[in-house]
């Protein structure tokens, strides 16, 4: 087997020919896999590794590349994230999607985000959701955005960000906290788990900030 540890454009699936920064790595899979008679081993990345707490725009790609994984053999699948970083929402929600998606890769990556963050958060789901919005919304329009576990692509560069989107998406969390501390349906230690929740999620947009 040949073990394949790749970094590019995580915005992009490695697959998507449109991606002119994934080229490379297109390219040498394609070469390896000519002479691969066992299949791959692969070792990827679902974490900012220059800013743990950064926002990873990746949740677009990682279906594409598991459905590929799958059509080139891939027999063992390490996806690599910050499970030292106690109460941090990114990586949680990235470890629970990729799993399900390692499970059955034909499932819908929205509602598998949105089925997370009702369990995670219940009613304050919609807050998270809408704060997800705000970032997915950004890149969306951006014109040719290309994202990275590294500072490639100047992916971490502060002229990357609008600091008013930062603004509305770290408001937008702390209005759920508001929220929770007067919600008398909650238990003190229920208000405190559920404000520690959200306070996982605030992280990243006062990190960046």
């Amino acid at each position: 087997m040949i073990k394949m540890a790749y970094n590019g454009c995580c915005y992009h699936s490695v697959w998507d020919m449109s991606c002119e920064q994934n080229e490379k790595i297109r390219e040498n899979f394609t070469a390896w896999s000519k002479i691969s008679k066992g299949g791959f081993v692969i070792w990827d990345y679902t974490a900012v590794y220059k800013g743990y707490l950064y926002y990873l725009p990746n949740f677009g790609s990682i279906k594409n590349n598991y459905k590929y994984y799958q059509e080139i053999g891939v027999g063992h699948l390490l996806s690599q994230g910050v499970p030292g970083e106690y109460n941090f929402y990114e990586h949680q929600l990235h470890q629970w999607v990729s799993m399900k998606l390692m499970w059955e890769t034909e499932q819908d990556v929205n509602a598998l985000i949105e089925k997370y963050n009702d369990l995670y958060f219940g009613k304050y789901a919609k807050y998270v959701n809408l704060y997800r919005d705000i970032f997915d919304n950004y890149f969306a329009v951006k014109d040719n955005f290309h994202a990275s576990i590294t500072d490639a692509f100047d992916f971490l560069a502060p002229q990357t960000y609008n600091k008013d989107v930062l603004l509305k998406a770290a408001n937008v969390i702390q209005e759920a906290i508001d929220l929770v501390k007067q919600d008398a349906e909650l238990s003190i230690i229920d208000k405190e788990l559920m404000e520690s929740r959200l306070r996982g999620v605030k992280v990243t947009p006062q990190y960046m900030l």
